[in-house]
């Protein structure tokens, strides 16, 4: 995979932030979002209008009674409630994780759990923005939770839906031999008829013993359906049907090195790399998927103590697609004051903010009509800290316009000023760009969560929309060279040795220059002169694990491609 960055076009971000407008659509004392991938929670119809979910409550509580989805509209003028006055949920009983969708025959529908029986509810109404939501139990009998769903089919009403069975701890029997397990099921008619949930072949007990809640997500295009499954303790993988979720294949992105995982049998004395359960897939206008998550390193020092352990100070938002043999890193939280380290993560006493992702993570990703595909993430601030002195997450964009082939540098796009100091994090980027990123995200005072074992206190978050300029902040020149011949393996790179190989047309000094993102140069090496033909380098690297762009100069001649140390 290539990734190519002009290093005269990158601007420093100590210096940059961005100057996007943002408005308050409504709130939510309930800061826990999600436990992992977010999901699609706002839709850009297209028109002028845009639709918006969240999970609200207005209570106190960790777990409040009041607890349901809160929405707002747009009507291509204004938000049709003001912040303040949505404080209803939308459903008669409490639930949570609500997920939004919108069939091509007009409907909205809104996809929930419920916490009073573990059963998924459906709210539906005809017509986007106006009407009254009819609400339905799904699947009497089973019990599910954690749900994620798509709009799609060959005449754009066929709804996929994807949830785990509730586990034995919320006192429900296994599903066919597994402790949470996900199953998949269809309606071909907006949601009036369902087909009975079940297990996606592949996705059974002999691929996980359990699957984490949010640990996945679904994008569907036409009859083509992609999940991605990223649990922190199984391998990353595809399942993709292109019969309108038939027949599914089977991809591996990264194999965990421990198969069927079990806390109360399998030490991970060594810190296993794996997803932090924060995915994110989209299919792109040709049917392939592209796959984003979160780095991470886990651990099972002690078996059979109910207790797992994690590393948020693990940086790197990695991404695969169809084409590539392995994940690589495309973006990460940026050292800031240029010491090649994100500082907090040195000092073994620092508290990270908890939520059990890593520095760069909780993506969102959305493609516009000219097939350039755009990602929302959330990444560690190192030069932004808090009076409870934890550092905040700000929001960032990239983009390729390309299929992901290389990717523009990371955009700050966190509103300028005063919202520097501000917490942005569970961004949703409406799937349909336009001239616009349309994202939903959480905005709060103090980095960190309520709902969580930290007991930050309570307040009211925000839920934030962002409209961005697909145009970003930050322009990124791509190098223009006929000479495409660099290579670098291994890439990723993990023993500081690196063989580069490349193709001179004419003899030349040759130089090799190697970056940081921020695009300050961290080493040069010297190599003589070099005849012209193939030839091949051993480049010795003491840089620590993250990206990296390296360039050669040959008698002027540029080559740069992208390194990656792990």
């Amino acid at each position: 995979m290539k990734n190519i960055f002009s290093i005269l076009a990158i601007l420093s971000m100590s210096s940059v932030f961005a100057q996007n407008p943002e408005t308050t659509i409504g709130g939510t004392t309930f800061d826990l979002q999600s436990n992992g991938s977010n999901q699609k929670r706002i839709i850009n119809h297209g028109d002028g209008t845009v639709s918006v979910c969240w999970m609200m409550s207005h209570n106190d509580n960790k777990n409040p009674a009041d607890r349901g989805t809160g929405y707002n509209y747009y009507n291509g003028s204004s938000w049709i409630y003001n912040a303040d006055d949505v404080v209803t949920r939308l459903e008669s009983k409490k639930t949570g994780w609500p997920n939004l969708v919108k069939t091509k025959s007009g409907k909205e529908i809104i996809f929930a759990h419920s916490s009073v029986d573990t059963a998924l509810i459906q709210l539906t109404r005809n017509t986007k923005g106006t009407g009254a939501w009819t609400q339905k139990n799904l699947f009497p009998g089973y019990k599910l939770l954690w749900c994620r769903a798509i709009a799609a089919g060959a005449d754009g009403n066929t709804i996929h839906l994807i949830a785990v069975t509730a586990g034995v701890k919320e006192k429900a029997p296994k599903f066919k031999g597994i402790d949470g397990a996900l199953l998949y099921a269809k309606s071909t008619d907006g949601g009036v008829n369902w087909s009975t949930p079940d297990l996606i072949p592949g996705i059974d007990s002999t691929f996980s013993l359990s699957i984490s809640g949010d640990s996945y997500s679904i994008d569907a295009k036409g009859d083509t359906v992609a999940v991605l499954i990223g649990d922190s303790w199984s391998d990353v993988v595809l399942m993709k049907s292109t019969d309108n979720g038939n027949y599914w294949t089977k991809k591996l992105i990264y194999d965990f090195p421990y198969t069927l995982f079990d806390e109360k049998t399998t030490l991970t004395p060594d810190t296993p790399k794996t997803s932090d359960g924060f995915t994110e897939v989209l299919l792109d206008k040709s049917g392939k998927a592209h796959v984003w998550y979160g780095n991470m390193r886990v651990l099972n020092s002690k078996i059979n103590d109910d207790s797992l352990s994690f590393f948020p100070a693990s940086n790197g938002l990695m991404y695969w697609n169809e084409t590539e043999l392995f994940p690589q890193v495309i973006a990460q939280a940026l050292d800031q004051d240029g010491d090649f380290a994100i500082s907090p993560a040195k000092n073994i006493n620092y508290e990270f903010p908890v939520y059990n992702c890593g520095l760069a993570s909780m993506a969102s990703a959305g493609i516009d009509d000219a097939g350039v595909i755009y990602v929302v993430y959330s990444a560690f601030m190192e030069n932004f800290k808090s009076f409870g002195l934890q550092n905040y997450r700000h929001l960032y964009a990239i983009k390729s316009e390309n299929g992901g082939s290389s990717w523009s540098y990371p955009n700050d796009i966190t509103p300028s000023g005063l919202d520097s100091l501000r917490e942005y994090t569970y961004p949703s980027l409406a799937r349909k760009v336009d001239s616009y990123l349309h994202i939903v995200a959480l905005e709060d005072d103090e980095p960190g969560l309520a709902v969580s074992s930290e007991s930050d206190p309570f307040n009211i978050s925000n839920v934030m929309y962002l409209k961005v300029s697909t145009a970003l902040n930050v322009a990124v020149k791509e190098i223009a060279s006929s000479n495409n011949s660099l290579s670098i393996f291994p890439n990723p790179v993990s023993d500081h040795q690196v063989q580069v190989s490349f193709q001179l047309e004419k003899s030349a000094q040759v130089q090799i220059n190697v970056y940081d993102v921020l695009g300050k140069k961290i080493s040069t090496q010297s190599f003589g002169k070099k005849e012209a033909g193939f030839n091949q380098l051993t480049l010795i690297t003491e840089l620590t694990p993250g990206m990296y762009l390296l360039e050669i100069n040959a008698g002027g001649e540029k080559m740069t491609k992208q390194l990656v140390v792990k």
